[in-house]
């Protein structure tokens, strides 16, 4: 069964996992958050869901010991939004990170993954639309420390424009100790056309839809990570809603 929690309920979150199999979804439905965490030689999704509409505040401290987590944040929200995470991976453990932003307002956002010991692996993949006024800073680091050979660091960021952001800035950085490592990085930008939105206009999509239908596919929530979750159909059921009502 899926663990829940609300920040709206509860701001301070410390978890504690070892030798599990469990899904872990918190809804970020509070102004603030701060959760820490410590996985041990467990398989865990870790997943985020922004709520609130107005300003949230996410500092997020997380140490991993063997053991494979997933951690995936959706923000689909208006709100004027500040994330801090800082992960550390040690005894081999392999962390995936997936983030969806649709920015409206401002958004701040730091990340850093540490691969602390040796044979760790971190993947990070960030995915953004900025929409017409939407403010982005994003500065997504990975770093290999001294000795951690046979690491691996890998990020990449996409961004997709719509209209005139106020300012975007997606920094991807590798910080790397260590020779005997794999690490890269990419970021890639695009714009929404507004031909291919009058395309799907003239095939009967209104421009409404026909955006919400490109920001979907772009964002959207990929089925394998909420597949096997008790909490599955409200999570789409959320992210649906969200995009319907923020953008149009």
């Amino acid at each position: 069964m899926d663990r829940i929690y609300h920040t709206l309920e509860k701001d301070r979150l410390k978890l504690d996992i070892c030798d599990k199999d469990m899904a872990i979804i918190i809804y970020l439905d509070g102004e603030k958050a701060d959760i820490s965490y410590q996985i041990k030689n467990s398989r865990v999704k870790l997943i985020y869901i922004l709520k609130n509409d107005h300003r949230i505040t996410l500092n997020e401290e997380g140490l991993v010991f063997g053991g494979e987590v997933t951690s995936c944040l959706f923000d689909l929200t208006k709100a004027e939004t500040s994330i801090k995470s800082v992960i550390k991976i040690h005894d081999g453990a392999r962390f995936k990170m997936i983030n969806k932003y649709l920015v409206l307002n401002n958004k701040d956002i730091a990340i850093d993954c540490i691969n602390m010991t040796e044979d760790t692996e971190v993947n990070i993949d960030n995915s953004a639309v900025i929409m017409d006024g939407g403010y982005l800073d994003l500065v997504c680091t990975g770093k290999i420390i001294k000795n951690a050979k046979r690491a691996v660091s890998h990020q990449k960021s996409r961004s997709l424009v719509y209209g005139v952001p106020k300012h975007v800035d997606i920094r991807p950085i590798l910080l790397i100790e260590e020779s005997d490592v794999e690490a890269s990085h990419a970021l890639s930008s695009g714009t929404i056309d507004d031909d291919v939105l009058y395309y799907l206009n003239s095939r009967g999509i209104t421009k409404t839809d026909a955006l919400r239908l490109l920001i979907d596919s772009y964002l959207k929530c990929d089925e394998e990570i909420i597949q096997d979750l008790d909490e599955k159909d409200n999570i789409t059921a959320l992210l649906k809603r969200r995009l319907e009502e923020n953008v149009g």
